[in-house]
């Protein structure tokens, strides 16, 4: 799976994912972590997230993972001022990506990675296809990561587009 490729890639060893849904994407990044490795999710869902948990333990990840239930925003804004990452996966309330970005950016290590997921939102994202405040946010984050020299991105053609983000 591309995540856990790119995660090993990179020797990621402390993880973080916004909006966690069923758990796919957490089970992908924490199998490549190494042993000590840990993911934090954060997810407003406990319903969906409960269906994640069976599913990491029978992926025998659950270890690896810590969640933490309650809007992202608050949570990334709790943090432990120590607390940092390698990588990040972002698939959470597109309205937020941009909140998220800043505030996840100061502590991803420097040639870590920031993955924003759904960032084609399906096509209207593309100028006067929509003006849906999700289409309309993420058609803003993706001009502003374009220009922004903190990091170097590339927009990917993966599925509703993936946009990757190495930290200078």
């Amino acid at each position: 799976d591309f995540l856990g490729i790119l995660a090993r890639l990179i020797g990621v060893r402390n993880a973080l994912e916004v909006g966690t849904f069923t758990g796919y994407s957490a089970i992908c990044v924490a199998r490549a972590l190494p042993e000590n490795g840990k993911l934090l999710c954060l997810d407003i869902d406990d319903d969906w997230t409960a269906i994640a948990q069976k599913h990491w333990e029978r992926a025998g990840v659950a270890d690896r993972i810590e969640l933490r239930i309650g809007p992202a925003i608050v949570a990334l804004d709790q943090l432990e001022p120590e607390m940092t990452f390698d990588f990040a996966f972002i698939d959470a309330d597109k309205t937020e990506y941009d909140a998220y970005y800043e505030r996840i950016l100061p502590r991803i290590r420097a040639n870590g990675v920031i993955l924003f997921d759904n960032m084609f939102w399906g096509g209207l994202v593309l100028e006067g296809l929509s003006d849906h405040p999700s289409a309309r946010a993420v058609r803003e984050l993706n001009a502003k990561l374009s220009a922004d020299e903190r990091v170097e991105c590339v927009l990917l053609p993966i599925a509703d587009g993936i946009q990757m983000c190495r930290k200078r």
